[in-house]
C-alpha cells in the first residue's frame, strides 16, 4: 500500500537548498444508502455555501494571508501567457504521510511546482496535512495547512487543528471550500500519497493510525458534493481500477491513475504545470496525457521506468465498459454454474495476466490485475463477452505510458482475488462493480452460490446475451 521510494539525483539535491529559498520567503451497492447520507440532507449548492463550510470547517488556529510566507518568492509577472480565457483551479489534497517524515516526497512534489511561474488563469488550493513531520520550515505537521499557489507565488493561508485526511468528510469540507472560493472553468483534483487498489484506498493519515479513504469514501464525498470536476487524479499507487472509476464516473469526466506501484519520485509537477500554464485552453485528457508523458520520462531519467504505469481514462465511456465487464461476470457465471472446473480454470488465467502490487505472500496482496490481460488469458473461456470488454476498454483508455516489464497493461484494472480472503472480497462486493462478479466470487470462496445467484443469473444472460449480440458487427 505504498510508493516505491526510490529517489533521484535531482530532487535530492533540491532538498539541500530548500532551506535557502525558504530563508528567502519566510520570515453492498455504491448507490445505496449510508449513514453519512442518511445523517445530512445537504444538497450541492448547500454544501458549496459559506455557511456549510465555516460549520464543517476543522477548528481554526490560525489565519495568516501574509505574503511573507511561502515555498516561493512572491512573483508579480508570470512566465507564460496565453490567449486562452479558460481558467483552471486545481485542488490538492497533499496527504504527506510516512512518505514526507522519511523521504520528503511531498516537499519535493511542492518544489517541482514552485519551479513554474504561473499565469493568471491558473491556480493551485493546496491541503497539507497527513504526515507527523514535514522535511520544510513552512508546513506544520500539528496542522492542517490550506496554501495557495498562483502568479503570485506560494501563501500560506489557513491552518487548522490536527484533522484525520482519511476521513472522507475533511475531503468533502476541503473541495466545498475549493469551489466555492476558488471556482474556476474547469476544476482538477489530485490526490496524494499512498495508495492501495480496490481494497485499501487512498492517503494514508499517519497521525490517524495510516486511516485511509475507502472507494466508498471517496463516492460519498464527490457524490454529496454532486460537481462536475475536469479530471480527478491520483498521485499514488494502484488506483487505477474499473472500482475507482466506477466511484467517479458520474463526477468527473477524466481520471489520471496508476495500475501498477509508482515510484516515490511520483508525477512530475514542474513538467504537469509547465504544460497547463503553456496552453490552459486543453481539456483533462490532454492535461493527463502530459501528466503520463512527463512522469515517464522522470522515470527514465531516474533508471526506474521498468515496471510503471499511467494512464488517462475517459470517464465518460465508463459505463459501457461498466456494462461490458459485467457481461464477462455473467458469462464466467453461467460456464462455472455449468461446470465448476471453470473456477480452476479461469484461475490459470488470472494466474498468467498480468497484476500488480505483488500478489504475493512475501509483497502482500493487492488482488488487482489487468483487465484486458485477463480476459485475453481467459480466451475461450469467455468467448462470448470478452472481444465486446476489450472494445470498451479501449474505448475507456484515451491514454496510457507502461514500462517494458508492464507490457501488457491495458489501462485498467479490475479486482480477482489472489489471496482468497473472505474479508477483502466483502469489500469488492460491497462497492456494486459487478454484481455478477459478486456472485462469482462468493461462489467460489465458499463453494455454495449465493442465495439468489441463480435468479439473478437467469433473469441477466438471456437479456446479455441479446444486448451485445450485434457488438462485434
Amino acid at each position: 500500500m505504498c510508493k516505491t521510494l526510490h529517489k533521484r539525483n535531482r530532487k535530492q539535491l533540491m532538498r539541500s537548498f530548500l532551506s535557502v529559498l525558504l530563508a528567502l520567503t519566510m520570515g453492498i451497492g455504491i448507490y445505496g444508502c449510508s449513514d453519512k447520507n442518511d445523517e445530512t440532507e445537504t444538497n450541492a449548492s448547500s454544501l458549496e455555501s459559506q455557511e456549510y463550510i465555516e460549520s464543517n470547517e476543522p477548528d481554526g488556529v490560525e489565519i495568516r494571508s501574509d505574503t511573507s510566507s511561502g515555498l516561493g518568492p512572491r512573483r508579480n509577472d508570470s512566465t507564460y501567457a496565453s490567449d486562452s480565457d479558460e481558467t483552471w483551479a486545481i485542488y490538492w489534497y497533499l496527504c504527506g504521510s510516512d512518505l514526507e517524515r522519511r523521504w520528503g516526497c511531498a516537499t519535493n512534489d511542492l518544489l517541482e511546482m514552485t519551479e513554474v511561474n504561473l499565469p493568471d488563469n491558473i491556480q493551485v488550493i493546496i491541503l497539507a496535512g497527513g504526515t507527523t513531520f514535514w522535511q520544510n520550515d513552512v508546513l506544520d505537521p500539528d496542522v492542517l495547512s490550506l496554501c495557495v499557489y498562483d502568479s503570485d507565488g506560494f501563501e500560506l493561508v489557513d491552518t487548522y487543528s490536527q484533522t484525520n485526511m482519511g476521513d472522507p468528510d475533511t475531503l468533502l469540507w476541503f473541495l466545498s471550500y475549493c469551489r466555492y472560493y476558488y471556482p474556476a472553468d474547469r476544476e482538477a483534483v489530485i490526490i496524494w500519497n499512498h495508495g492501495g487498489g480496490s481494497i485499501s484506498g487512498v492517503a494514508c493519515d499517519e497521525n490517524y493510525g495510516m486511516d485511509a479513504l475507502s472507494l466508498y469514501d471517496l463516492w460519498y464525498a464527490f457524490s454529496e458534493l454532486d460537481a462536475n470536476f475536469e479530471l480527478v487524479g491520483f498521485d499514488a499507487c494502484l488506483m487505477a481500477s474499473i472500482d475507482t472509476a466506477a466511484m467517479l464516473y458520474q463526477y468527473a469526466d477524466w481520471m489520471v491513475a496508476s495500475q501498477e506501484n509508482e515510484p516515490g519520485i511520483g508525477w512530475n509537477y514542474k513538467g504537469l504545470f509547465e504544460g497547463l500554464a503553456a496552453d490552459p485552453g486543453m481539456h483533462g485528457g490532454e492535461l493527463g496525457r502530459i501528466i503520463c508523458d512527463t512522469y515517464y520520462q522522470d522515470c527514465v531519467n531516474a533508471g526506474q521506468y521498468e515496471d510503471v504505469t499511467l494512464s488517462v481514462i475517459d470517464l465518460n465511456e465508463i459505463g459501457a465498459l461498466l456494462a461490458a465487464f459485467d457481461y464477462v461476470g455473467i458469462e464466467a457465471l453461467s460456464q462455472v454454474s455449468a461446470s465448476p472446473s471453470f473456477f480452476s480454470e479461469f484461475g490459470r488465467a488470472a494466474r498468467s495476466a498480468e497484476n500488480y502490487g505483488g500478489n504475493n505472500r512475501s509483497e502482500g496482496y493487492s488482488n488487482m490485475v489487468d483487465i484486458g490481460d485477463l480476459v485475453r488469458q481467459a480466451g475461450d473461456l469467455l468467448p462470448q463477452s470478452g472481444r465486446p470488454l476489450q472494445r470498451a476498454l479501449e474505448a475507456a483508455v484515451y491514454y496510457k505510458v507502461n514500462g517494458p516489464y508492464r507490457s501488457q497493461s491495458s489501462g485498467i484494472s479490475c479486482y480477482y482475488s489472489y489471496d482468497s480472503d473472505y474479508d477483502n472480497y466483502s469489500v469488492f462486493a460491497s462497492l456494486g462493480t459487478s454484481q455478477a462478479f459478486a456472485y462469482y466470487y462468493a461462489y467460489e470462496l465458499t463453494g455454495w452460490p449465493g442465495e439468489g445467484m441463480y435468479d439473478y443469473l437467469s433473469a441477466t444472460q438471456d437479456w446479455y446475451w441479446d444486448e451485445w449480440a450485434d457488438w462485434d458487427d
